[in-house]
């Protein structure tokens, strides 16, 4: 599972997009996005992408997980037990995720290794900010 998050300072709002893949790097699922509001920082947003593609992970049943990020701080925190002030409860809520599943690992990507990800996540921030726009 691939995430990622593009967020917006003078909005707080951040896009969230994330992939499915097997073990042989085939997509299992379509693409999926989220976004959410009143978000502090980026690496929050990170974090909330996360959660998000962690949620949808066990709602499919999935219980082998590979989780990779472009985020080194999220991926160093989640690993290391350290976690930022602003990230605690986020962090938190990734860690008990956690433990639906048999078997989970968080590694940090190049980001270029994260582009579907990275263009989900924006994409999902420039719809939801020319949504909030109109009304």
């Amino acid at each position: 599972m691939n995430a990622d998050a593009a967020w917006k300072t003078t909005t707080k709002v951040a896009g969230f997009g994330w992939t499915l893949r097997d073990s042989i790097g085939t997509s299992v699922s379509s693409s999926h996005t989220g976004y959410e509001r009143f978000v502090g920082s980026a690496l929050a947003a990170e974090g909330l992408a996360m959660r998000a593609a962690l949620t949808k992970c066990k709602e499919k049943g999935v219980k082998r997980v590979i989780c990779e990020s472009d985020s080194s701080q999220l991926i160093k925190a989640i690993n290391s037990g350290s976690w930022k002030p602003e990230i605690y409860g986020i962090v938190a809520d990734i860690c008990e995720l956690a433990c639906f599943f048999d078997v989970i690992n968080f590694f940090w990507i190049p980001r270029e290794r994260n582009t579907i990800a990275d263009s989900l996540a924006k994409q999902c921030l420039l719809e939801v900010e020319a949504f909030m726009a109109v009304t």
